[in-house]
């Protein structure tokens, strides 16, 4: 069994690092969103537009908290999947930097798709794939280096 070189360790530590620094910059592009769309219902309201209590799950149809949600939602839905693939791929084979740096810059691109329409209140669109196959392709690769070690 190939053994995980100090190197490999430390660079698996900025892919994880990295990779956690998305998830907070998520989590703020969630956070300004819900505050713009609670605003936004709060000056409907005050105008006589909206006579319901803000809920963002059933009374906003604000499309940019949908996006922002669904982005911190997916990062969260894959991130175990991804950090233990990832890391047992490191120590196990010592290898795995290449589909975690890809697998970073794909997760990175998925807000930006999906501002751009790759998310609407209908659901996915194509154009989001864009990030989420290759992260997808990263991942079984990953699962595939470590099936000769696993049997």
């Amino acid at each position: 069994m190939p053994e995980a070189t100090s190197a490999v360790v430390i660079g698996a530590a900025r892919v994880t690092v990295a990779y956690a620094l998305l998830f907070v910059v998520f989590v703020g592009i969630q956070l300004f969103a819900k505050v713009v769309s609670a605003r936004k219902h709060r000056a409907a309201k005050k105008a006589g537009k909206v006579e319901a209590a803000y809920n963002r799950y059933e009374t906003s149809r604000d499309l940019t908290l949908h996006v922002a949600d669904r982005i911190v939602g997916n990062y969260v839905e894959w991130a175990s999947v991804f950090l233990a693939t990832f890391w047992l791929s490191v120590i196990v084979t010592g290898q795995g930097l290449v589909e975690g740096w890809l697998y970073v810059f794909a997760r990175a691109l998925y807000p930006l798709l999906a501002f751009y329409g790759g998310i609407t209140l209908q659901g996915a669109k194509p154009l989001i794939f864009l990030s989420t196959v290759p992260g997808y392709l990263c991942l079984i690769s990953l699962f595939l280096r470590l099936l000769p070690f696993l049997w």
